[in-house]
């Protein structure tokens, strides 16, 4: 793995380490922002426990750990478009972030991070790139989706008013 890997993968568990720190620090907040999306409260701190074990996956291995964190990020990206898109008033999640909400920053910096965890899988030592193509081919379906769902809801909210 190349030297500017493991250093997005630095940056990127260092990313999560705030936010865990953040969540750890007010766990209500985290558990309402789950609420919100009408999941049980309990969810915002499985999250967080999640975000958590991304930190020590990208410390300890990062080609797993950058596949978890492009999984995860396209993920929650479509989960809370999807939410968004019908009706959901999403409550901040007290990351650590200085974006608040939900908002065009919001999905460029969750993008930068798919593409974080993707480039350190793609810098894989050359026995284990097998799962860089999977891999891709599932963040960048999730990622295109989230962000054309976002642009519809968009859309759709601009010929309401």
């Amino acid at each position: 793995m190349s030297q500017i890997a493991l250093v997005v993968a630095l940056v990127v568990a260092t990313t999560f380490g705030f936010a865990v720190a953040a969540h750890a620090k007010e766990p209500n907040r985290i558990a309402q922002a789950a609420a919100s999306l009408g999941a049980p409260r309990v969810a915002g701190w499985f999250a967080a426990g999640v975000e958590a074990a991304l930190v020590i996956l990208l410390l300890g291995s990062p080609m797993v750990g950058g596949a978890a964190v492009a999984i995860y990020i396209a993920a929650l990206m479509l989960v809370i478009t999807l939410a968004l898109r019908y009706g959901a008033t999403i409550e901040d999640c007290a990351c650590g972030s200085k974006v608040k909400g939900i908002d065009q920053t919001w999905y460029v910096r969750n993008t930068v991070l798919v593409g974080a965890g993707i480039f350190v899988v793609l810098s894989a030592p050359t026995g284990q790139p097998w799962i860089a193509g999977p891999l891709a081919l599932v963040a960048g379906i999730i990622t295109t989706l989230t962000l054309a769902r976002r642009s519809r809801a968009d859309e759709f909210h601009r010929h309401e008013s």
